[in-house]
């Protein structure tokens, strides 16, 4: 069974996510670029599922214009062609195709 949602969390992850959410809120307005986060634990940690779980928390937010572009990385899942770039253009193409509809 897959967990897709903080309703689901037995962990209680969703107060970690309103930290994240707060630290980039901030962050943001002193990176002049832009921001990466990553997240780093032992194999079967949660770290997944605390992602899936915060990008539907992000994606399903009110359309306005604060709302984040959320592009999704699995450096394990998406490392096919040996060029990290492209497994990152793919996965912002991916996200912008998303966005539009």
């Amino acid at each position: 069974m897959q967990i897709s949602t903080f309703k689901e969390d037995l962990l209680q992850l969703e107060a970690f996510a309103s930290k994240l959410e707060k630290y980039i809120d901030v962050e943001h307005r002193y990176v002049p670029e832009s921001l990466v986060i990553s997240l780093n634990g032992s194999f079967g940690s949660g770290k997944s599922t605390f992602f899936r779980m915060w990008t539907e928390r992000l994606t399903t937010k009110e359309k306005t214009g604060d709302r984040p572009l959320v592009v999704e990385v699995n450096a394990w899942n998406d490392d096919y062609c040996g060029e990290p770039v492209l497994s990152l253009v793919s996965a912002l193409i991916e996200s912008l195709n998303k966005e539009q509809k």
